[in-house]
């Protein structure tokens, strides 16, 4: 699982793309690019049956707006080789709030549930909701912007609400998707 959050210059219609040391190719998964909010978030999967060994994963940002990129790659024993059916979702909030959450119903129990939130204010503090636990969170003061990568791990089939409480309003987009355990 590989999951970006590109923050821009402004708002709006910036492309990622990765590549890896071994020419893999990955599967793009749930991305949004804000309309009010400089951010963009992007996930992607890439299955290996068999340790690959070390990689370097590289994420490659074009566009209008390029800005700094927030890159996170999160290895995961025991996830299915196929994920069709997961959960995905994205959301894109054009006015400013501190709750910079929205939910996901994931499919099956014991999946994990990834969530991608950024902002244009990198001055905020950014709090897990309940039960989420942050993957990598990142205040860029060079862009003026914000971001946060998290997971949380089901226990149960329903709705979960997934972000940050962010500690100044301010419009974000907000992306999650599941991936389902074998």
């Amino acid at each position: 699982m590989v999951i970006v959050n590109a923050l821009q210059g402004a708002p709006g219609g910036d492309t990622v793309t990765l590549s890896d040391s071994q020419g893999d190719s990955f599967a793009a998964g749930p991305h949004i690019a804000g309309t009010k909010a400089p951010n963009s978030s992007w996930f992607f999967e890439l299955y290996e049956p068999t340790s690959p060994g070390a990689l370097t994963v590289t994420a490659h940002q074009a566009g209008a707006n390029l800005g700094t990129v927030q890159l996170a790659v999160h290895v995961l024993d025991g996830a299915s080789a196929g994920q069709a059916g997961a959960a995905a979702g994205t959301y894109n909030a054009t006015t400013g709030t501190a709750a910079q959450t929205h939910t996901l119903t994931n499919t099956q129990s014991g999946s994990w549930v990834y969530v991608a939130v950024g902002n244009g204010d990198s001055a905020a503090t950014l709090t897990p909701v309940s039960g989420q636990t942050s993957v990598n969170v990142w205040n860029d003061p060079s862009s003026g912007n914000d971001a946060a990568i998290g997971r949380l791990t089901t226990s149960n089939v329903g709705a979960h609400l997934l972000g940050w409480t962010a500690s100044q309003s301010d419009p974000f987009v907000w992306a999650a998707e599941e991936v389902l355990p074998c």
